[in-house]
């Protein structure tokens, strides 16, 4: 990439502008955590650690065998750290913030082989038709695994055997979705087939214990100017009803907008398994883009454990009966995943019941001793690191290790006369390991910001400045070809969490200052909250780019 003399002085007055002018020294009350909230030692600080991750939320066993291969010869010291795949919540209080990396509960075999619920990507809304939202940061969930003497949290015990006028059935949940290209290059949607030039095309379902009717839900996104655009759809080779939901707004002719996201849902009865439904998008004027966002179905299953040996399911009932138990079959409450109980039933004959002591949606988790359960994937070796013990310091330079020398130039140009600022040089990788389970989330960067501003309000030395050496972007997965094609990793921003607000220009935008708000309760009410210190980026892509820069700045 070449850099023209212009084009590095608008670099340099961004940077110096950005770190230096951005926030004014304002008087106010500082909110902060605790200072105890906050480990002083990372569990990675040593021992042997290895990596893995999961692609959904559920069961997972990690051989003994497996074990082995990854370094550790005694399951019985085993231990699993992490909290999954979820985004991270943007309010920043003592009640959501995780620290470091803590240990889940597990359950070791006589085999040695572990087993324990990981959590991924992905979580379920609670509408009439249940969709799942994908974490925009992430594409699974991050566990570290470990040896300790220490114990794993205990799995308490919840419910009462026995159920009276229990439920046999629940609502399983599907979804197709493909995440291919961005309607707009903002934001976070991101959608898949294209219907543009094949307006007709075919989805397949498997409903296996299906015993009652199948709703579905689609999301469509169209861009048509001047008049609406249509779904029809046929399920098992016969049309289904049209209703009013099927008809797809068009949308402003701006370039600023990028599609309308239309929203329909239908109830079907008498449907065998499998489901196979068509979809046609209609118009009768221009298209400009037509994309399927997803389909999700829901369908009344039988509550047994299947072949497989295992069973994830979700209740409203506090009476269940699981059919197909047997003495083996063990039932974890895992509604909280940091908080798992054993569930405790009675058995009739094959059928276990129990009654739940909680009211409300409770998540449950079925298996027995022989089930199939999907292994987590080997991701790698973790070296031993302990960013818990940072202390105070004027300013963070977030960056990866193949422009770290870069930003050490820019670190001893800020510690030298007249600036003499304490500056932490820090690998981004290693924010996420200890910040956010490993995902790369914003706000892995921003907790990590949140300790040390905490830390050096503790001290009368505020932490002042944070600069990102790396460019953002709004596929921060790295899904589409076109930031594939980038080739080079990228530090993340704030974006809006409703997909919709993708589709405008002025809503789908990407933002650093979220990463400023650093008090007690931020980060919430973008615009509102205070910035309290000064966030920079330099947009580099390669050790090239950043050595030009880096040139620049200090010359």
């Amino acid at each position: 990439m070449n850099i023209t003399n212009d084009r590095l002085m608008k670099y340099n007055k961004l940077y110096r502008f950005t770190i230096s002018l951005i926030i004014a020294a304002i008087a106010q009350t500082v909110a902060a955590l605790d200072l105890s909230h906050y480990a002083t030692e990372s569990v990675l600080a040593s021992g042997h650690w290895v990596k893995i991750s999961v692609d959904d939320s559920g069961l997972y066993r990690i051989p003994a065998s497996t074990l082995r291969k990854w370094g550790f010869s005694d399951p019985s010291k085993v231990r699993i750290h992490g909290y999954g795949g979820q985004r991270i919540a943007d309010a920043l209080n003592a009640d959501n913030y995780i620290d470091d990396l803590p240990a889940i509960s597990m359950s070791v075999g006589n085999d040695g082989s572990i087993i324990f619920y990981g959590v991924g990507p992905y979580s379920w809304d609670s509408g009439d038709v249940m969709s799942r939202q994908s974490n925009p940061y992430s594409t699974v969930g991050y566990y570290y695994v470990g040896e300790s003497s220490a114990e794993s949290p205990a799995i308490g015990k919840t419910a009462s055997p026995g159920a009276t006028s229990p439920a046999t059935t629940f609502i399983e949940r599907l979804q197709h979705e493909q995440d291919l290209v961005s309607p707009g290059e903002a934001g976070q949607l991101l959608v898949g087939e294209d219907f543009r030039y094949t307006p007709t095309r075919h989805f397949k379902f498997e409903l296996p214990d299906l015993c009652g009717n199948v709703s579905f839900k689609t999301s469509f996104i169209a861009k048509t100017t001047g008049a609406s655009s249509r779904l029809s759809f046929t399920a098992n080779g016969n049309a289904v009803d049209a209703v009013a939901s099927d008809a797809i707004s068009s949308s402003d002719a701006s370039s600023e907008v990028y599609g309308t996201d239309g929203r329909t849902s239908h109830v079907l009865s008498g449907i065998s398994s499998p489901l196979e439904l068509t979809i046609t998008h209609s118009a009768t004027s221009i298209v400009y883009g037509a994309w399927l966002n997803f389909i999700a179905v829901n369908y009344e299953r039988s509550l047994r454990l299947p072949n497989s040996g295992a069973l994830a399911f979700r209740s409203n009932s506090r009476g269940i009966k699981l059919a197909d138990a047997t003495s083996w079959a063990r039932v974890w409450d895992v509604t909280d995943p940091r908080a798992i109980k054993e569930v405790d039933f009675s058995l009739d004959g094959n059928d276990a019941l129990w009654t739940a002591t909680q009211s409300g949606a409770r998540e449950y988790v079925a298996w027995t001793e022989s089930a199939k359960l999907p292994e987590p994937n080997f991701v790698g070796k973790v070296s031993n690191q302990n960013l818990h013990a940072d202390q105070s310091a004027d300013m963070v330079i977030f960056t990866y290790p193949a422009w770290r020398a870069q930003a050490e130039r820019i670190a001893e140009l800020h510690r030298g006369a007249p600036d003499n600022m304490t500056v932490i040089v820090t690998d981004a990788e290693e924010v996420y390991n200890e910040f956010s389970s490993g995902s790369p989330d914003v706000s892995g960067l921003r907790k990590y910001l949140k300790m040390l501003y905490d830390r050096g309000n503790a001290e009368g030395k505020p932490l002042r400045y944070a600069l990102l050496m790396g460019r953002m972007t709004y596929d921060e997965r790295h899904l589409t070809s076109g930031v594939r094609a980038i080739g080079a990793p990228t530090l993340p921003g704030w974006q809006q969490r409703e997909d919709r607000l993708s589709l405008d220009a002025k809503q789908g935008f990407v933002t650093d200052d979220f990463l400023a708000m650093l008090d007690d309760g931020s980060g919430m009410r973008l615009g509102a909250d205070v910035l309290s210190i000064a966030v920079g980026r330099l947009p580099v892509t390669s050790a090239s780019t950043a050595k030009t820069i880096t040139d620049k700045i200090i010359d």
